[in-house]
């Protein structure tokens, strides 16, 4: 993913309320409480006006997708020594101090594969485990909580622009700016023009994540004006394509006049007229490809117990 980072620092007096804001949440980066808010509006007019904006995440028990769309401007990142992105462990934290979770996971997708993963397990005092990653706006995340209840997240849009590489098969996506009234139908004339055969892409969005096998709405140009569905930009949702390419994520609101040249100037063959089966995400993936290395050991009922790499 192609991402300009560029900006132009802000006065002293905002990078010290910044810093202060920041340093003040103990273990989490990017997660505030209600009544913390970042303050870096510059008063001079040679200054950049970073966009703040606070997302709650309503948690299912369950499987829910999510997109992550925040990100810090690379000086003041580097000032304060954090990183640009959220990391997994912050959004596992959170989900434990707010809502008493016992166990919680959160994974990304790239061409059907479920990777990387990152689990918080309290129930059998596990703790962290797998790869602390990081949350990059552009990408969706499937996230896992034994509980329900919410997340407030509130930071700074990331409104570079993004190309991201999609990959053949299932790619889980999120779009960080979305204007009002966008739709699935306006992300497949996106990848129309980013040069896709969108005749045999789909764009899904989850609906019930709460059984053995997480339930999808499926939006295709084999029916343009069924399950047309509204997209947020703290959602994450499952693109299916083709085959492998770049895409500039300019998604904006388009009228059917415009979108209709996708349909007639698109000829799928019976060989790119096919439906993959979503692989949905389940606990023995993560166990899968949980790294090898020396084991830890914690007391638990009087007995010393071997247990997973913990990181």
């Amino acid at each position: 993913m192609a991402r300009n980072k560029s900006r132009a620092p802000l006065v002293s007096l905002s990078l010290m309320l910044l810093l202060a804001l920041v340093m003040g949440v103990s273990g989490i980066a990017y997660v505030f409480s209600s009544n913390m808010q970042l303050n870096t509006q510059s008063h001079a007019s040679t200054q950049p006006v970073y966009k703040n904006i606070t997302i709650n995440y309503m948690v299912k028990k369950g499987w829910n997708m999510y997109s992550f769309p925040f990100a810090l401007p690379a000086d003041i990142a580097a000032k304060i020594g954090k990183p640009i992105n959220m990391m997994a462990y912050d959004i596992l934290a959170s989900n434990h101090v707010n809502n008493n979770s016992g166990y919680s996971e959160i994974i990304g997708l790239i061409g059907s594969q479920w990777a990387p993963s990152a689990m918080l397990d309290n129930v059998d005092q596990i703790g962290y485990s797998g790869k602390n990653f990081p949350l990059v706006p552009g990408y969706g995340y499937a996230f896992k909580s034994d509980v329900s209840g919410t997340i407030e997240v509130s930071g700074i849009l990331d409104e570079a622009p993004i190309v991201e590489k999609l990959v053949a098969g299932y790619n889980l996506i999120g779009l960080p700016v979305v204007e009002p009234g966008t739709k699935a139908s306006d992300i497949m004339y996106s990848l129309y023009q980013s040069g896709f055969n969108v005749k045999s892409a789909e764009v899904d969005e989850l609906i019930d994540g709460t059984g053995d096998t997480p339930v999808y709405t499926k939006y295709t140009l084999q029916h343009p004006f069924q399950n047309d569905f509204v997209i947020s930009n703290a959602v994450g949702y499952t693109i299916s394509v083709y085959s492998s390419g770049s895409w500039s994520q300019n998604v904006l609101p388009t009228s059917w006049k415009v979108k209709s040249k996708m349909l007639a100037n698109q000829t799928p063959t019976p060989s790119m007229m096919f439906t993959p089966t979503m692989p949905p995400p389940t606990p023995s993936v993560i166990y899968y490809r949980r790294p090898t290395c020396a084991p830890s050991r914690i007391y638990k009922n009087g007995t010393w117990l071997y247990t997973p790499c913990i990181y």
